[in-house]
């Protein structure tokens, strides 16, 4: 579970220093690929709940890169993270619609009591049901990495769920 959002964070801008993954070794002796981050903290007060994001430009300390950041309230954060967390829902749910398709038509497919014509017209209806399965899934997934990755911020890295050139995120995260 995420880190509750508070008034005074402190955040970490981190630059990418590798544009590909290399061999590097883990914190239990293990060899894997990675990439590797080099950077600094910077300190950010949150506006009051109801008030407009602050713009905030801080400077790359690796590559010397003016980066702008819009900080949000805590209310206003949270309310983002609980957005992509009900869109991830949202997109689970047509998942399973997706689920319940292939296995209506699999059944109507299946059916040798049925004419060759009808059990023929279900075979899309599989296709579609597993095609929309697996794009749900896929989206959820998706989804709940973009929510949990939320970090109050946005601009360039912030709340990014992958391997961005510059990354920004929270202590204690």
């Amino acid at each position: 579970m995420p880190v509750p959002f508070v008034r005074d964070e402190t955040f970490t801008l981190l630059h990418r220093g590798n544009t590909v993954a290399r061999t590097v070794e883990t914190s239990d002796g293990a060899r894997a690929f990675g990439w590797a981050y080099s950077g600094e903290r910077w300190s950010a007060t949150r506006p009051e709940d109801g008030e407009p994001p602050a713009d905030v430009t801080v400077i790359c300390p690796v590559c010397s890169l003016p980066l702008r950041y819009r900080v949000y309230s805590v209310a206003a954060a949270d309310k983002i993270r609980a957005s992509f967390r009900w869109a991830a829902a949202v997109v689970a749910v047509v998942a399973v619609l997706g689920v319940v398709l292939a296995a209506q038509m699999i059944g109507i497919a299946d059916d040798s009591a049925l004419p060759d014509a009808e059990r023929d017209a279900a075979v899309p209806g599989v296709v579609t049901g597993v095609l929309v399965a697996m794009a749900g899934l896929t989206g959820a997934w998706a989804l709940f990495l973009k929510a949990n990755a939320q970090v109050g911020v946005t601009g360039r890295g912030a709340g990014a769920a992958g391997y961005a050139k510059h990354v920004v995120g929270r202590e204690g995260e």
